[in-house]
């Protein structure tokens, strides 16, 4: 963490989380891709019991806004960007998302 960045959690708040592929790569330019991304967020939404309140996804990076959910807002985020990462590369894939 950045130093002297403060995080406020558990506080009631939206949060808007953005985050990028591997080396800020076009890996979600695909139909397929933004396919496997969005069925990894609904996973991950079920799971951990948050909202999704809008979302975004581009080529390279994706923004999320949700509200906060019994964990760590960056906990789910961070598992859904790699679920489908995974998912690819078991398929077949030899780029790197």
């Amino acid at each position: 963490m950045t130093k002297g960045l403060v995080r406020y959690l558990q506080t009631g708040e939206l949060h808007f989380i953005t985050f990028s592929c591997y080396h800020r790569k076009p890996y979600l330019a695909s139909r397929v891709a933004k396919e496997l991304f969005e069925t990894a967020l609904e996973s991950m939404r079920r799971k951990y019991g948050f909202a999704v309140l809008g979302y975004v996804v581009m080529p390279e990076h994706v923004h999320l806004l949700v509200n906060e959910p019994a964990e760590c807002p960056s906990d789910p985020a961070g598992r859904c960007n790699s679920t489908p990462a995974k998912r690819a590369r078991s398929a077949g894939s030899t780029d790197r998302m």
